[in-house]
C-alpha cells in the first residue's frame, strides 16, 4: 500500500509543473489534489473493507467516491481550459484520465455492493481493481503535464 501513498503525494508534485495556461494548470492540479485524496481513501478502505462492510468500510469508500467525483468535474474543466480540441496529445491524455477515472468509479461502485452483501473477497478485488486505475490516471496526469 505504501504504493498508493507514493502515488498519491506524485499527483500532488506533477500537478505543481502542469501547465503554463493558469486555468489549465488549476484545473490539473484540483484533479491531482482530489485524485491523491481518493487514493488514500482507497488505501485506507483496502484495510478496513478486509473484514466486510464495516462503518469505516463504508466511509472510505464514500470517501473516495466523492473525491473521484469532484476529480472528474476538474478534468472535464480543464478539458476545455487546456485548448480543448487544439491540442490533440492534451486532448487525448485528458480523455484518458477520464477513462480511468470512470473506471475506477465503476470499481468502487462494484465495492459497495459486494463488501455490503458480505463478499469479502470480491470486495477486496473491486478494490484492487480501483487501485491499478488510479496507477493509470497517474500515467495520464504525467503525459497530461507535459501535453497541456
Amino acid at each position: 500500500m505504501k504504493f498508493l501513498t507514493i502515488i498519491a503525494t506524485l499527483f500532488v508534485g506533477l500537478a505543481a509543473g502542469a501547465s503554463t495556461n493558469a486555468k489549465c494548470a488549476k484545473d490539473i492540479t484540483a484533479a491531482s489534489v482530489d485524485i491523491g485524496q481518493a487514493t488514500i481513501a482507497i488505501v485506507d478502505a483496502v484495510t478496513d473493507c478486509a473484514p466486510g462492510f464495516t462503518a469505516a468500510c463504508n466511509t472510505d469508500i464514500n470517501k473516495a467516491l466523492a473525491e473521484l467525483t469532484d476529480a472528474t468535474a476538474q478534468i472535464t474543466s480543464a478539458v476545455y481550459d487546456c485548448g480543448g480540441n487544439s491540442t490533440p496529445a492534451c486532448a487525448d491524455d485528458l480523455n484518458g484520465i477520464l477513462a480511468a477515472l470512470t473506471s475506477t468509479v465503476a470499481n468502487i461502485d462494484t465495492a459497495v455492493i459486494d463488501c455490503g452483501a458480505g463478499n469479502k473477497d470480491a470486495c477486496q478485488n473491486d478494490i484492487n481493481a480501483a487501485t491499478k486505475n488510479v496507477a493509470l490516471i497517474g500515467v495520464e496526469i504525467a503525459k497530461a503535464v507535459g501535453d497541456c
